[in-house]
This record gives C-alpha cells, sequence and structure tokens, in this order.
C-alpha cells in the first residue's frame, strides 16, 4: 500500500489497527489499536475453510528440526543465514534438520547444498501448526515472523531457536530501531518458556543438542 499511488488516500481511512498483541504495536501513530482473539486449532469451520483454500497436505517428512527460511537471497540481502543452518545440521546431525523454503527465494539452494532434504512444506506456518499443534519439530529461524506468531496469534509455545544475534547481514532488525525493540519486547513479554536467543554459535549449537536429548535427562 505504501507505494500504491493511492496509498496515501487509503491510509487517510484506517480508523484502527487490528492485532493480536497490541502491546507490541510499536508505530508511532495515533491509531487505536484494537485485540483480535487468537485464532483455535479447535476451530473446526476455520481449519476446514482454510486447509480448502491453501490444499493442505500433511508433509510425508518433516525433521526434529525445522529451519525457517527467510527471502534475504530474493531481496539481495547478504548474510550467514546458509552458515548458521550448517551450524544447526552439526549441532543435531543431518538426519535431523531440515530447511522449509523461502517462496521468494525459489532457487532451493539449502537443499543443493546438502544442508536438508527436501520439505514438501509450501503453507503457510500457522496453517500447518493449527493442523499439526507445535510439538511435531523445534523451529530454527534468524528471524521469521512465522517463528512469533504461533505464539501470538495462536497462543502456542513450541520450542523455538531465534538466531537473529548470530545474524550478520544488514537485515531490518539491525538498521531498524523500531523492529529491534519489538524483537527485544516479543523475547522478554510474549516468548514463553521455550523460545531460545543465544548469544553465541557455541550456545545456538548447545541449546540444540539440549532440545535433541544429546545432555540426557
Amino acid at each position: 500500500m505504501n507505494r500504491h499511488p493511492q496509498g496515501a488516500r487509503l491510509g487517510e481511512q484506517v480508523q484502527a489497527a487490528l492485532l493480536y498483541e497490541p502491546a507490541l504495536a510499536m508505530r508511532g501513530d495515533s491509531l487505536p489499536n484494537r485485540p483480535l482473539p487468537k485464532l483455535s486449532p479447535g476451530d473446526g469451520e476455520l481449519l476446514a475453510l482454510l486447509n480448502f483454500i491453501f490444499q493442505y497436505r500433511r508433509p510425508p517428512w518433516l525433521p526434529p528440526f525445522l529451519f525457517l527460511e527467510q527471502s534475504f537471497r530474493a531481496e539481495g540481502i547478504p548474510g550467514n543465514d546458509l552458515e548458521l543452518m550448517g551450524l544447526c545440521q552439526r549441532a543435531v546431525g543431518p538426519g535431523n534438520f531440515g530447511v522449509k523454503p523461502h517462496p521468494r527465494n525459489g532457487d532451493d539452494l539449502p537443499q543443493r547444498l546438502g544442508l536438508s532434504r527436501r520439505v514438501e512444506l509450501r503453507v503457510p506456518w500457522e496453517l500447518f501448526l493449527l493442523n499439526e499443534g507445535p510439538d511435531r519439530c523445534c523451529l530454527v529461524t534468524v528471524c521469521s515472523n512465522g517463528a512469533l506468531s504461533g505464539r501470538l496469534c495462536l497462543g502456542l509455545d513450541g520450542n523455538t531457536v531465534l538466531l537473529y544475534k548470530l545474524y550478520t547481514g544488514k537485515v531490518l532488525w539491525k538498521e531498524n530501531h523500531t523492529l529491534a525493540r519489538f524483537l527485544e519486547a516479543y523475547r522478554r513479554q510474549f516468548a514463553g518458556g521455550n523460545t531460545y536467543v543465544p548469544q553465541t554459535s557455541y550456545q545456538a549449537a548447545s541449546i540444540l543438542k539440549f532440545l535433541g536429548g544429546q545432555y540426557g535427562g
């Protein structure tokens, strides 16, 4: 909308913002924030409709650790996301790790580099969670919205490892103070007990090994 010639006129008609967690809003404008009810996996009618729209099929294979890829390559942003995938794969073992490709990248590069088997999951991550729940796999990502929306939109608390502290690319969260504050507020107030934000590569590998049961217990 921001790029459309009529975007400003449309913006003038907006009366409120509908948000799952209004307390996380950091726009800085005068629009009131209105709460949205969280989506419920128990809403069978809604789930059937969404499954029909997206032609949902249960993926034939998912690893215990699934990395949500982001569109950095599609946007021409150089960074170390592939290196972070390699770190994760080494920590948990190749057979336990896979990458959900981002549709805008369109190159299946992690698969071609041997970082992942083919993951047949092209629907929104939130729809997968509505169907399968949060415990099918541990989620790993740099800072994908999908990793946050399971908590914010659905109220779920599955194991999630956010690697944005380790990412070297000049993405928005590093350059935009507002988004940096958003991620920190999410981590402190909403993330739940099963979200991890490692500060170092060693810590990331240790967390993944712990979640994979390598340390016993």
